[in-house]
């Protein structure tokens, strides 16, 4: 996430070329990669366990929150209801019941039985959470009840208390991590378009103009891809990256005319008038792998 933030952070210290046409290619692209971070997540993503990149995005916060919702309200069910006026006393351990098995190695699971007594009455109740450990009869458990209803009550103390307490903290962790993961993605993809969008009114003042979708998807194709290398863009590079007369769409010096090799910035770059790299006075015609024949002045 704090990768995606510097990514933001660096597009807006860049230092854009004075040329229209290498400026608004440099800018399409830098608002592509903000796009594909907002939408897909890290793009140059990071590698999990099981050897796969882990991705965030949109769909990343979204399932963060529900998820987390979700762990809320099993922590909240397995708890029980809270009790208004608890009184606390000392229960036993009446029984112990088999409650199935948990993992990938079976581990049984138990479920306790507790006994305590309210003014000479006898109550019984069975906690709703479950554990590993095998808990004996006859041991002594801390009880609260509720004074004006005694068979209400719940067990204190120990896992089958702080157990779903911990889950429901975690779950509320993974909502607001997730929440904030979502509006950085959302922040990426609005300010991203925007950018976008004034690479290609860069562009048109250079005399080329295409469809915004077409361009957009192009660009956000390649970097999720990985056929763009984003230290190389405006959202990878801090500082003057696509200034001093050096935008990403510009390629190197070529000794002939047709037969240049455009730079990895250049080549996720859409068609379009760039700055010729023979002639700085001159606009050459970029078709999206090379540069062709056709030149026109700057002017």
């Amino acid at each position: 996430m704090f990768q995606r933030i510097q990514h933001f952070f660096n597009t807006l210290s860049t230092n854009w070329s004075e040329d229209p046409g290498a400026r608004g290619a440099a800018k399409m692209t830098a608002g592509g990669v903000l796009v594909a971070e907002g939408v897909f997540g890290v793009v140059r993503g990071r590698t999990g366990r099981n050897g796969r990149r882990q991705r965030g995005g949109l769909l990343g916060g979204i399932l963060g929150i529900v998820f987390g919702i979700i762990f809320i309200n099993v922590a909240g069910f397995v708890e029980g209801p809270g009790i208004d006026d608890p009184v606390e006393i000392t229960g036993e351990v009446v029984a112990v019941e088999r409650a199935g098995t948990s993992g990938e190695n079976d581990t049984p699971m138990y479920r306790t039985r507790i006994a305590y007594t309210v003014d000479g009455e006898s109550y019984e109740f069975s906690p709703r959470g479950r554990s590993s450990w095998r808990p004996n009869v006859g041991a002594d458990v801390d009880v609260a009840y509720s004074r004006s209803d005694p068979a209400h009550a719940k067990r204190i103390g120990g896992i089958e208390e702080w157990a779903p307490q911990i889950f429901g903290w975690a779950g509320w962790f993974v909502v607001v991590t997730s929440a904030f993961s979502l509006l950085v993605s959302i922040a990426l993809i609005i300010f991203g378009i925007w950018l976008f969008q004034q690479g290609r009114a860069d562009r048109r003042l250079s005399g080329e103009d295409r469809s915004f979708f077409g361009d957009l998807f192009a660009i956000a194709k390649d970097v999720r891809a990985g056929n763009m290398d984003i230290a190389e863009t405006a959202a990878g590079m801090a500082g003057a990256a696509q200034g001093s007369g050096q935008p990403a769409a510009a390629a190197p010096a070529q000794p002939e005319a047709g037969a240049a090799s455009a730079t990895a910035a250049t080549a996720a770059a859409p068609a379009g008038w760039m700055l010729d790299p023979a002639d700085e006075s001159m606009l050459r015609w970029w078709d999206g792998q090379q540069f062709t024949d056709q030149r026109r002045p700057r002017d």
